[in-house]
């Protein structure tokens, strides 16, 4: 028999729960998406869902506090708390202006669920409990909490990072270009005239060039009676250079 009505209970849970979420929907599909942005806010969801007694539309909340030290670059996931004490953050005075704030703003004409000091059928204890606005039926945490995630908007997060921009120094403060200093090639000394290859030569015909020179040295080493022969002139159009 407890195993029967276990199996009972569990089953009209699951009927609830299926309910629940048949009648709820995510407040932007109704009001548009709207996010209220605070300096270090907490992050806020809402659902619409639909009340279990009088079935009359009321609007539910889950709230997260915000690190102020940390900058977020995006928002998390809603994780609707299934279990609640005395006091819980979604009465907090902060949470409640900025509630009223979005349905202010987006122009929502439902009813704000209330948050009251209510008792726990199973376990007896009290609890912040929402509360139909309409008939005072009480919504039970855990059920708010099986509300898929996709019939939750977000309604107010704290400023995101913004995108990282590059650093604007090099443009400011532009670095000064070193001064051209003539190569070796160009470069004039009172000794040294410049050496520039004539038009239309390359470096293999400068290679070849002081290879000649260095042969024709040879050869009049050797062969001193012998300067009279001509030494090829360099010349571009000769294909050597």
């Amino acid at each position: 028999m407890a195993r029967q009505a276990q199996a009972a209970i569990i089953a009209d849970n699951e009927r609830r729960i299926e309910v629940m979420n048949l009648s709820s929907a995510a407040p932007e599909k109704g009001f548009g998406a709207h996010t209220l942005h605070t300096e270090a806010g907490p992050f806020l969801w809402t659902t619409l869902t639909g009340c279990w007694r009088c079935e009359q539309p009321m609007l539910l909340w889950d709230a997260m506090r915000s690190n102020p030290r940390q900058q977020y670059d995006s928002a998390p996931a809603v994780q609707v708390k299934s279990k609640v004490g005395i006091t819980r953050y979604e009465n907090h005075p902060e949470v409640h202006r900025l509630v009223d704030q979005w349905i202010r703003e987006t122009g929502a004409d439902i009813g704000k669920a209330r948050i009251e000091l209510r008792r726990s059928k199973t376990k007896g204890e009290k609890y912040s409990a929402f509360v139909c606005p309409s008939c005072e039926a009480l919504a039970g945490q855990f059920f708010i909490s099986c509300i898929y995630a996709e019939h939750w908007s977000l309604i107010s997060a704290p400023l995101l990072r913004k995108a990282d921009l590059p650093d604007p120094s090099p443009y400011l403060h532009p670095r000064k270009q070193p001064a051209h200093r003539p190569g070796p090639e160009t470069q004039q000394t009172p000794q040294n005239p410049a050496r520039g290859r004539p038009p239309g030569t390359s470096r293999v015909s400068d290679a070849r060039w002081a290879r000649q020179i260095r042969e024709k040295l040879a050869l009049d080493e050797q062969h001193p009676a012998e300067k009279t022969v001509p030494f090829p002139k360099q010349s571009a159009q000769s294909g050597l250079f």
